[in-house]
């Protein structure tokens, strides 16, 4: 497959749909060309007149439905026919099925809250933090600030290793001006080096925190010294009062009530499973349908 062919795709995506995010072309893209490659295509004219049983045989042997149904929908840009559109949907209900079943476990079901629930606690640690700056409350401020989903998309737990002096650029997470750099967490070789950019409030905080923390790493122990991931886990815990409250429970929470009104526009979705470091498939599975919602301001 040509390079010309790939830019070929592209530009039939954009004609075809000029709205389209570019998250959302990008991916199209990528599975077409997959796509090309596995039935010898070698022109978009190639790509038109391509048959409905090759192309549904080779999406019936993918492993995951989610990619099943995306890849439909990518064909059926380039070209429309009655079966792509009738196994797109039939791909379309069995994933919202399998995502509808996902349901928190018994032993953890007192641990989920709201939302706005969320929120209040928030509020809390900002009242305690006012009225009594310690290092443990500034601490505990920006955990709860940069990792429950109420300013960011949260991610995993590797804000533990955020450095704030003596980093590398190359292998470290480090802070420099107002950006977070992740150049290791648990999916880095999937999704490369990613960045945050953090806003004023946050970083008027961290500005405070840094005076009297003179470590290398943004979060501490109580005792001055690298959070390691488990004690951040801990930490987490002892925040929200119970220790199975984790940071995989802000990630659901957040994504529960994300989907409980409208779903959003597919663009916003992946953007938001690219901030939280895995897939789309996997930001569905964190939805659970018995979690208690509220209705939150949407990203």
């Amino acid at each position: 497959m040509t390079t010309t062919l790939r830019a070929d795709i592209k530009a039939a995506i954009v004609e075809a749909k000029p709205h389209l995010g570019q998250g959302s072309i990008a991916t199209y893209a990528s599975l077409l060309n997959s796509l090309a490659k596995q039935l010898k295509i070698e022109s978009l004219d190639d790509y038109k007149k391509i048959k409905e049983k090759d192309v549904l045989d080779y999406v019936d042997g993918m492993a995951n439905m989610s990619s099943q149904k995306t890849l439909l929908s990518a064909v059926l840009i380039i070209k429309r026919t009655e079966g792509f559109q009738k196994r797109m949907l039939e791909y379309a209900e069995k994933v919202n099925a399998q995502y509808n079943k996902q349901t928190i476990g018994e032993n953890r079901k007192d641990s989920y809250i709201t939302f706005q629930e969320v929120k209040d606690r928030f509020a809390g640690l900002e009242s305690k933090l006012k009225q009594s700056p310690t290092p443990a409350n500034y601490v505990d401020n920006l955990i709860y600030r940069l990792m429950s989903g109420i300013f960011y998309s949260p991610r995993r737990l590797e804000w533990a290793d955020v450095k704030v002096r003596n980093y590398s650029k190359a292998i470290d997470n480090y802070l420099e001006k107002d950006t977070v750099t992740f150049n290791k967490y648990k999916t880095r070789k999937a999704y490369g080096v990613q960045t945050l950019k953090l806003d004023k409030p946050t970083m008027g905080v961290i500005r405070k925190w840094l005076k009297m923390n003179d470590t290398d790493y943004l979060l501490t122990t109580k005792t001055g010294k690298k959070m390691s991931s488990s004690a951040l886990s801990t930490r987490i815990g002892d925040i929200n009062g119970d220790p199975k409250f984790g940071v995989d429970i802000w990630r659901s929470i957040y994504l529960t009530d994300l989907y409980s009104g409208v779903l959003p526009p597919l663009e916003q979705l992946q953007r938001i499973a690219k901030e939280m470091g895995h897939s789309l498939e996997m930001q569905m599975q964190y939805r659970k349908i018995d979690a208690p919602t509220s209705s939150a301001a949407k990203k």
